[in-house]
């Protein structure tokens, strides 16, 4: 059995369908973000006015097939940056609100928009959803988790 292989899509067609993804995904300001592909791999370049519109426009160039890696040069530049004293209310609030979120066993500390989660979770499912929720808040730049799994502790309140 001799499985046919699709032939390798060339860099134009690449860069053709990742200008087509950037400008069909609504998250992402198509205008404000270059592509350039070398050899199946994508760099994208300029702007984001949040850390969801960069990840946004990550994930879209994920979906082409024939992409072999994606370098994310995108620079984040919020338009009202909040003070982390408001990002550290609004990441408790997020945290809180979450369904599928242990707040009361996780803690967060913020430094110059950048917030770093700490604490256990029971799964990873918890672990990444806390980590996306927190990102969507504006004025975030980035978020380092840090949330241990701790399958045993689902028992312990």
């Amino acid at each position: 059995m001799n499985p046919k292989k699709r032939p390798q899509k060339s860099d134009t067609v690449l860069r053709v369908e990742v200008n087509r993804a950037l400008k069909g995904d609504i998250h992402v300001n198509e205008k404000s973000i270059s592509a350039e592909v070398k050899q199946s791999i994508v760099t994208l370049s300029g702007s984001a006015e949040s850390h969801t519109g960069k990840m946004a426009a990550q994930q879209a160039v994920y979906r082409i097939g024939g992409v072999r890696a994606i370098v994310n040069n995108i620079q984040v530049h919020y338009r009202d940056m909040e003070s982390d004293a408001d990002i550290a209310q609004a990441v408790r609030d997020t945290l809180q609100w979450a369904v599928f979120v242990p707040a009361e066993r996780i803690k967060s500390t913020v430094v110059g928009g950048m917030v770093t989660l700490h604490g256990e979770v029971v799964s990873w499912r918890e672990r990444e959803e806390a980590a996306r929720g927190v990102s969507k808040i504006p004025g975030v730049r980035d978020v380092i988790n840090m949330l241990r799994i701790n399958a045993a502790g689902s028992s312990a309140q």
